[in-house]
């Protein structure tokens, strides 16, 4: 992945290269002290993420997941099955309209995923008590300008500026069209 973003951002500087590097690092440090409990879920990444989804919005459906994914239906649809069978969703009817449905997470998969952000505080905690009062303040400020970056970059987007590589990658852009229109 790193050699696919080199390609795309041949001007990223030693900075940006650092930084990266070093959010790796402290991901990687951070669980090999702290493995995931994710681990003895068996959960994917995608599962997790539609967990994600379903538990900060308590219905939608499986159209509405895969697009706030960004993914095609089909991919969300297995996806959804796995977590159906483990018992962390459930799909229900839609009364009006039986050929849709709607998700929602289990108890079981509400409470998982509560332990899961409990754990995931909690190592983060952690790291950040380690971390002198002055020097926390510094990376609040870079985080801080991090974000800013990130709104601007998002704004940029909506506003139909250049989208992501991955964004891309994933959905590439039609190429306009060069037939001119019957208007002279």
């Amino acid at each position: 992945m790193t050699q696919l973003s080199s390609m795309h951002r041949p001007n990223a500087n030693q900075n940006v290269r650092k930084t990266l590097a070093l959010w790796r690092e402290i991901h990687k440090t951070m669980e090999q002290n702290n493995p995931s409990p994710l681990i003895s879920l068996n959960l994917s990444r995608g599962q997790l993420r539609v967990l994600i989804l379903l538990y900060s919005s308590p219905q939608m459906s499986p159209g509405s997941v895969a697009a706030a994914l960004g993914v095609p239906k089909a991919n969300v649809t297995s996806i959804i099955e796995r977590l159906v069978r483990q018992g962390f969703v459930t799909r229900e009817p839609d009364r009006l309209d039986r050929r849709r449905h709607t998700l929602r997470l289990t108890e079981k998969g509400r409470s998982e995923f509560e332990q899961l952000r409990e754990w995931n505080l909690d190592r983060t905690l952690d790291v950040f008590d380690r971390i002198p009062a002055e020097e926390l303040a510094t990376l609040a400020r870079g985080l801080e300008i991090m974000l800013a970056a990130a709104q601007q970059a998002h704004d940029s987007n909506e506003q139909g500026g250049a989208s992501g590589i991955a964004q891309t990658a994933i959905h590439p852009r039609p190429k306009p069209s060069r037939r001119r229109s019957g208007v002279v």
